[in-house]
């Protein structure tokens, strides 16, 4: 189960259109922040010792005339103090910087000498101490953890995964990197593999669009290729990945059309109709690269859910091409009664599945278990492998609450499949309230989705796949 907190989410519209976006997962480090007292050294801070033997710790210095002009460290004013009432300034190592022999054993010997004249001092002095003489110890530990970056990189894929794997894993080496003395070898190193990553992938890329005609489903594997790998490229090399997309599009239009109109000659049915529609939303959504492409899709889309409406009697097709069974339209008005549909225009939408309450759950409290069997239509056969889920949404008083449950695998019978929801709110935080619309009324939302992250991304991403079912929900917890 994925949960997350978000701002406040209520429907925007019944029969809005959404907008959609691209998410793109951005990596960054933790800082290690040290709880410390008075006289505890604190990386990055600078201590002034007084010639009284009193240690201040200064977030920044600098020299005025005859005084010291510093941040104090606890207060975060600015302070002053003469030169002539300090006995030493003892400053920070900068993480990567590269420092001459000489200048680091100047400041070691300073605090040593201070060390001497002040044991009140000697436990923030000795801190100090420390940083400045892992500056005179070879790391070797770090030659060997860059050479197995290396190693694991080149043994591995050589994908997308493997390349950010190997950036992140080098970036902490130079973190660690006290004295700077990897910087230049990390550097080279992780421009190595950026070029061994491109040349590669340029090379997967060209090796799939000279197979032959481009498919749509070849097309979509080169896509998630090029991505990535166009935001590492130098300009050259990005207009070479252009060129042969370009060309695999041209090439998997084309084929998809003629799949579309091979099918169409075996004459006509619900798995023809079902297929057909697969082939042209993918076009459509993902390959067309202009409103022309786009256009024509969308053009042979429409002609298709006419032409299956006029020769499949047995089915309703809504506007958004979902072939509803005479009984799906009944389940469909005896939803409307309790239930309506609705469209979120800030959240994306990949509108594939209508999603159908079976049964009224009456009137939902968050502190009560309760199980609603839903029934969803489907305009396109799912992807092999996906995997779905039901995400509840409930605006909050204050913040709007989210989690999805993942559903067991089905597969579809005709159109449709059946699944059950069994809910009771253990993910919701102790104090949440949900937050009433104008009329004073709560609710909370089922939306079916798909799971669309990465399998080692941090967290569960899923995208919306149907318009929201919105249930009644009682004011506060049921207990």
């Amino acid at each position: 189960m994925n949960a997350k907190c978000g701002n406040n989410t209520e429907p925007d519209s019944c029969h809005c259109p959404r907008s959609t976006y691209l998410i793109k997962a951005v990596c960054a480090f933790a800082l290690i922040l040290q709880v410390a007292g008075p006289l505890r050294a604190v990386r990055g801070d600078v201590l002034l010792v007084t010639r009284e033997g009193a240690g201040i710790w200064a977030r920044s210095v600098r020299r005025d005339g005859d005084s010291v002009a510093y941040i104090d460290r606890e207060s975060g004013a600015e302070k002053r103090i003469p030169q002539a009432g300090l006995d030493g300034i003892v400053y920070p190592v900068q993480r990567g910087k590269q420092y001459a022999a000489e200048d680091v054993e100047k400041k070691i010997e300073t605090i040593r000498r201070l060390m001497g004249r002040h044991q009140a001092l000697t436990r923030p002095l000795n801190e100090m101490l420390q940083q400045w003489e892992a500056l005179t110890r070879p790391l070797p530990e770090l030659d060997t953890a860059v050479k197995a970056v290396s190693e694991a990189f080149d043994a591995g894929a050589r994908d997308a995964r493997a390349y950010r794997k190997a950036c992140i894993d080098l970036d902490m080496l130079a973190y660690k990197d006290v004295n700077g003395s990897c910087v230049g070898k990390i550097r080279a190193e992780k421009e190595r593999i950026r070029r061994d990553y491109v040349e590669v992938n340029i090379a997967r890329l060209q090796q799939m669009a000279g197979r032959g005609a481009t498919t749509p489903e070849s097309f979509v594997a080169m896509k998630r290729i090029a991505g990535p790998l166009e935001d590492s490229a130098q300009e050259t090399d990005r207009a070479g990945i252009s060129a042969i997309m370009s060309a695999a599009r041209q090439d998997a239009m084309a084929s998809g059309f003629r799949q579309v109109d091979a099918l169409s000659a075996q004459g006509i049915s619900l798995n023809f109709y079902l297929r057909c529609s697969s082939l042209l939303l993918l076009l459509k959504d993902e390959v067309a690269g202009g409103a022309a492409e786009k256009a024509e899709a969308e053009k042979r889309l429409v002609a298709l859910r006419a032409h299956a409406a006029s020769r499949l009697a047995d089915y309703f097709f809504s506007g958004e091409g979902f072939p509803l069974a005479k009984e799906d339209r009944e389940a469909a008005e005896r939803a409307a009664r309790f239930s309506a549909r609705v469209t979120f225009k800030s959240r994306p939408l990949e509108e594939r599945a209508m999603l159908i309450p079976l049964a009224s759950p009456g009137n939902i409290s968050l502190g009560a278990h309760f199980r609603i069997p839903f029934r969803a239509v489907f305009n396109s056969i799912p992807a092999t492998n996906c995997v779905y889920g039901l995400t509840i949404l409930i605006p909050g008083a204050r913040i709007a609450h989210e989690h999805t449950r993942r559903l067991p695998c089905f597969s579809l019978s005709g159109a449709r499949a059946d699944f059950e929801l069994e809910e009771d709110f253990s993910s919701l935080p102790a104090d949440f309230e949900p937050g009433a619309d104008r009329q004073g009324r709560c609710w909370v939302y089922a939306v079916l989705s798909r799971l669309v992250s990465e399998p080692d991304a941090p967290q569960e991403e899923w995208l919306d796949v149907s318009r929201g079912c919105q249930l009644p929900l009682s004011g506060g917890r049921g207990y």
